[in-house]
């Protein structure tokens, strides 16, 4: 059987079994005989007829095969130039990676306050919200910069709301500047008074922030789980403190916190001045010392 019969049989029975695709080298193959088959030219010879006829029979039985499936639609013909790769619009584009900075970050869900309870502090004047099941207890002395060094007056010179399960604490404390002190001498002994002075960061890291429309600054101790926050108004420092182990204790709930504060000068109480020493009194039956020349 010659080989233009051949290729017509197997044609043939290509197309009785029903293909659903075609190889993809079986269709570049038979594009690629259809558009370089050369047409029959004179050089001064003449082939035989079987000679002359094989190629181009070659070529049409090829292209019956893919002109019959592209008309019964069932041939997915390969993209791009025959014999070449594929083309620049059948390779999928690389994925776009969003620019992290052109993405607004969601804002945390704000506390809901409604519920809350107002605390009145009348030693500080100070009056702020708290959770209804927060537990108040009152200040019983005044605080001062070595009150926080002082492990049995501490708990006495605060105003302290804490959780039920006694995390958070928040705490609350108030005194008059010495007069001449400015805010950041304030600031650089407080630092210093703490129990962990190397945990405050510098005056300068600390975050302004602003309470009861006043400007104020908020720090966190890099050692232990709390932050402060102090605001100066009318001659007075106001501090608030909150200790948290379960979150960040600069975070939303103490912020949250402080956007409910409301300062009032003029209900805080003055710290009573020293008493003086009294002088040392002589011991019955003694002369008093003589003068030192």
């Amino acid at each position: 059987m010659s080989d233009a019969r051949r290729l017509e049989q197997m044609t043939r029975e290509f197309l009785e079994l029903g293909p659903t695709r075609a190889p993809d080298d079986a269709v570049r193959a038979a594009l690629l005989a259809v558009q370089t088959t050369p047409q029959e030219r004179d050089f001064g010879f003449r082939l035989r007829p079987s000679q002359r006829w094989l190629p181009l029979r070659l070529a049409m039985a090829a292209a019956i095969v893919v002109v019959a499936l592209v008309g019964v639609g069932q041939l997915q013909l390969p993209t791009g130039n025959v014999g070449g790769g594929p083309s620049p619009s059948a390779t999928a584009s690389p994925a776009v990676t969003p620019n992290p900075s052109l993405t607004p970050s969601p804002s945390p869900t704000p506390l809901d306050t409604t519920t809350w309870l107002t605390f009145t502090s009348d030693r500080y004047g100070v009056s702020v919200l708290h959770p209804a099941d927060w537990v108040v207890t009152r200040a019983s002395e005044f605080w001062d910069l070595q009150a926080d060094r002082n492990m049995f007056r501490v708990g006495l010179v605060l105003d302290t709301l804490v959780a039920p399960s006694n995390n958070p604490q928040f705490h609350v404390f108030s005194m008059g500047l010495p007069p001449g002190t400015s805010e950041d001498a304030f600031l650089a002994e407080f630092s210093k008074f703490t129990l962990d002075p190397e945990c405050i960061p510098p005056r300068v890291e600390w975050a302004p922030i602003t309470i009861d429309g006043r400007p104020a600054l908020l720090v966190a101790n890099t050692c232990s789980p709390y932050a402060v926050a102090f605001a100066f108004v009318d001659g007075r420092v106001y501090g608030f403190r909150l200790f948290d182990l379960a979150e960040y204790p600069d975070g939303l709930l103490f912020r949250t916190i402080l956007t409910t504060v409301r300062l009032n000068p003029g209900d805080a109480l003055e710290a009573p001045s020293p008493a003086p020493s009294p002088a040392p009194s002589a011991s019955p039956g003694s002369s008093p010392s003589p003068p030192t020349p």
